[in-house]
């Protein structure tokens, strides 16, 4: 092929998957815990260590603290610090930093989309009362029945051992390939948990916006290479006839 073809080829491709990173970011600005994804490039090399291209990095997630916003649902919840809530989502558990929750009608903490919030309990939901819920900074549950402030459990917070192994899933959800610690059975530090709270996304919108211009400006740098490449590539073989 072609070398400048090829390097616009690559350029189109690494500018393209850059634009759907930060499209994606722009479009979750909203989601609640949404984590912003990150993406390098590194130079191509042929053979003789020429410049053949560009080509795009693995791409990583931002881990950084959203800001928060107060609530004024007793379920809504968010980590200042380390740690995500596990969800059981179809047998599995999900990590996640979006702590908007609300109370079932069977009285589980559960998600928008009704999957539950891992609480280690102490007593069964079922045998709540119907007062509001106390939640402190370690996750522990509280309530007042029958006149005292009782022990209901405690939220489960969750970390991986490689941050890098978990898998983006819809919703600000992720699935880990490596194993989980827990705040259960772990020296780990976690973090606090603040109800009455939510994190907001961490996407910097200014700076995604900025990015879309300059990769769309790339992009169509590289169309053009790919244009003008093909124009001369037709008219060598023209001359050649």
């Amino acid at each position: 092929m072609n070398i400048s073809l090829h390097i616009g080829r690559t350029g189109l491709n690494a500018n393209q998957h850059k634009m759907d990173l930060v499209s994606d970011d722009i479009a979750n600005v909203n989601t609640i815990g949404y984590k912003s994804k990150q993406m390098s490039f590194r130079e191509l090399l042929n053979t003789e260590n020429i410049s053949a291209g560009t080509a795009s990095l693995v791409s990583k997630l931002s881990y950084n603290q959203g800001a928060f916003i107060e609530s004024q649902n007793p379920y809504n919840l968010a980590i200042e610090g380390e740690g995500f809530f596990g969800i059981s989502k179809n047998g599995e558990i999900m990590l996640t930093r979006n702590g908007g929750f609300t109370l079932d009608a069977d009285n589980n903490i559960v998600d928008a989309e009704g999957n539950t919030l891992m609480i280690d309990y102490t007593i069964n939901p079922n045998d709540w009362a119907d007062e509001p819920i106390s939640i402190d900074e370690e996750g522990y549950l509280y309530q007042n029945i029958e006149g005292e402030n009782t022990f209901l459990g405690r939220i489960v917070l969750y970390y991986p051992d490689n941050l890098d192994s978990l898998i983006p899933m819809d919703g600000g959800k992720y699935l880990s390939n490596g194993e989980i610690l827990s705040s259960t059975d772990s020296d780990f530090e976690f973090g606090n948990i603040k109800q009455y709270y939510l994190e907001q996304s961490n996407v910097d919108l200014i700076k995604s916006l900025t990015d879309m211009i300059i990769t769309q400006r790339a992009y169509s740098m590289s169309s053009k290479v790919v244009e003008t490449a093909d124009e001369i590539y037709n008219m060598s073989n023209n001359l050649k006839r």
